[in-house]
């Protein structure tokens, strides 16, 4: 078959090389991917920005990040049900904090599981704000400040191995963990505090 057409929409000839798909290159628009550039600059800054934070500091921002949502997720159970990713520890020692900082989140209502389609309007109700159903009738007015917060989830999947439901993942990334750390540097900073030990250098300790 031939190229699809649509996909010059998303490619160019500077993305495909032309010693080995020189059919492919030559049906692809011969202009810079301004596209590709742009996010290609800005994981760059994120990475430098990463490498640059203090190792110790950000491993051990991860690492309780992780440990502190696992642990809020479980005292909602049997409501919110942590996936365990099974097969990866082996791994461990190459991710951040040596922890998986992706969590995935299995919710469970009256009907079972919640499968994608129900994940999708949950994750649709959590970055709304519903203050304004706080009316005493739908939901206690005493709840007027958590259901203003607006909460963005990861996209929800489907389990497979013939599994009907599906999680929500919770994600911390390379930027929010950069931001917890020079925050804390920042602050230390400011108070002229002390950096004798790794307690008090961690943005996370009590």
């Amino acid at each position: 078959g031939g190229i699809p057409s649509g996909l010059a929409e998303y490619f160019t000839a500077d993305d495909v090389p032309g010693d080995s798909m020189p059919l492919l290159k030559s049906k692809l628009p011969p202009i810079p991917n301004v596209g590709l550039a742009l996010r290609w600059t800005a994981a760059l800054h994120s990475m430098e920005r990463f490498t640059e934070a203090p190792s110790f500091m950000t491993n051990r921002v991860a690492k309780r990040w992780v440990s502190r949502v696992r642990a809020l997720a479980e005292g909602f159970y049997p409501a919110v049900e942590v996936l365990e990713a099974h097969g990866i520890d082996e791994e461990e020692e190459y991710r951040i904090g040596n922890a998986n900082t992706i969590v995935s989140l299995m919710i469970r209502t009256g009907g079972g599981m919640l499968g994608v389609k129900g994940l999708k309007q949950l994750q649709l109700l959590l970055g709304t704000d519903l203050s304004d159903l706080c009316d005493g009738t739908t939901f206690p007015e005493s709840a007027r400040g958590v259901a203003k917060i607006r909460a963005q989830l990861g996209q929800p999947v489907l389990l497979g191995g013939g599994a009907r439901h599906g999680v929500v993942r919770l994600a911390i990334g390379a930027t929010d963990i950069c931001e917890a750390v020079e925050s804390s540097i920042a602050m230390r900073k400011a108070n002229n505090a002390s950096s004798s030990s790794d307690d008090e250098e961690d943005p996370f300790a009590a």
